[in-house]
């Protein structure tokens, strides 16, 4: 990861004590915070194949290895890796990311995002895997246009 680029800051996991009923029996919970910044560690996405190509830059199947206190999961990922960015508008790319990437996480129709992250000094956005392309699923659908939870980016 280039120098100058600033990861956000991790919500480290923490504990609390949940009472249910009897005040002489709390039990402690360690809880580890959903993900709220769009920040991923290179080093957890493992590229395997590239599955498609256009005019900003490739799409490669993955996995994204998470992990917390209380957890371990591997998620199959699509990655766009966009064509190479000048230094000084790699931070200004990802800043405008950070501001996005929570109200589009949850919208209709937009494919589910893991985050952000810097491979190569290129910039990579990791997505939800969708099998197929996006024209299969229109023609499969009624009337031709794409369910809103469906979403490629390929």
């Amino acid at each position: 990861m280039p120098r100058q680029i600033k990861a956000p800051m991790q919500v480290p996991s923490f504990e609390y004590e949940l009472f249910e009923g009897d005040p002489d029996q709390l039990r402690t919970v360690v809880a580890t915070p959903t993900q709220t910044a769009p920040w991923i560690n290179p080093s957890s996405l493992k590229l395997k194949h590239r599955i498609g190509h256009g005019p900003f830059g490739d799409v490669w199947l993955a996995t994204h290895h998470q992990s917390g206190f209380d957890f371990e999961v591997y998620h199959e990922v699509a990655v766009k890796i966009l064509h190479p960015l000048k230094e000084e508008y790699m931070q200004r790319f990802i800043d405008k990311f950070q501001k996005l990437f929570l109200k589009c996480r949850e919208l209709p129709g937009v494919c589910r995002l893991h985050g952000v992250s810097v491979l190569n000094e290129r910039i990579c956005i990791a997505m939800r895997f969708y099998e197929g392309s996006l024209g299969d699923q229109m023609a499969q659908s009624k009337g031709g246009r794409q369910a809103s939870s469906n979403c490629l980016m390929s």
